[in-house]
């Protein structure tokens, strides 16, 4: 082989080793994609999972927000009727220590339209006489006129 076979042979040779470089080159970018790429399918397997479960605990707290509403609307509903009831008993009990008592002003409550201090000017004199016949009333007619004010207005409050 002369000087001419042997230049083309290292120039082959040198070319097979740029190849082989520039291939290994491209296996090691090709893997570094492809571990990129499994990395962001996990990452984004992870987000889907979190997503899938941040949904679930909203739909939960939706769930609770509205069985307390319920709880509440019921409460509240219980509660009107207790405080119907003891105005009732109230009433009933007032009736039957002073049977000619006109219950009608006890009975209109905060449908009157009136302030507290009205209805308390109109509800004290039924109440005076219960309140005698229990030996309820205090000595001095200013403590008397004091707690009868404030009875009328915590019953008128409690509508």
């Amino acid at each position: 082989m002369g000087r001419a076979g042997k230049t083309m042979l290292e120039q082959a040779e040198t070319r097979n080793r740029q190849v082989q470089a520039e291939s290994a080159q491209l296996k090691s970018l090709i893997q570094t994609e492809k571990m990129e790429k499994e990395a962001k399918q996990k990452a984004n397997t992870v987000l889907e999972q979190k997503k899938k479960a941040l949904e679930h605990q909203v739909r939960q707290l939706k769930k609770t927000n509205t069985d307390l509403q319920h709880q509440l609307v019921d409460k509240e509903n219980e509660r009107s009727e207790a405080v119907d009831l003891f105005n009732e008993s109230a009433v009933g009990v007032l009736q039957s220590w002073t049977p000619t008592m006109d219950v009608t002003n006890l009975n209109r409550g905060d449908n009157s339209g009136s302030n507290p201090e009205d209805i308390a000017a109109t509800v004290r004199p039924l109440i005076e006489p219960f309140v005698v016949q229990l030996k309820l009333h205090p000595a001095d007619d200013s403590d008397e006129s004091q707690m009868l004010t404030s009875r009328s207005e915590c019953a008128v409050n409690m509508y």
